[in-house]
């Protein structure tokens, strides 16, 4: 998951190492993502992209 400005520059690597990203929400300091196959709903810092943290795990039939 990158972010960067809207003409395309300054992209930036929030969120790397998965599978088959799917969901995606931006909620108060942070980005929410699932994974289908990992099956897992995780967050990191919106600012940043760190402290990414597992919030559930062994979700089946995230979409």
């Amino acid at each position: 998951i990158e972010r960067g400005d809207p003409d395309g520059s300054n992209r930036i690597t929030m969120v790397n190492g998965l599978s088959h990203p799917w969901g995606v929400a931006v909620y108060d300091s942070y980005l929410y993502f699932t994974d289908r196959d990992f099956e897992v709903i995780e967050r990191v810092d919106k600012a940043t992209g760190l402290n990414r943290v597992v919030m559930r795990d062994n979700v089946a039939g995230l979409r």
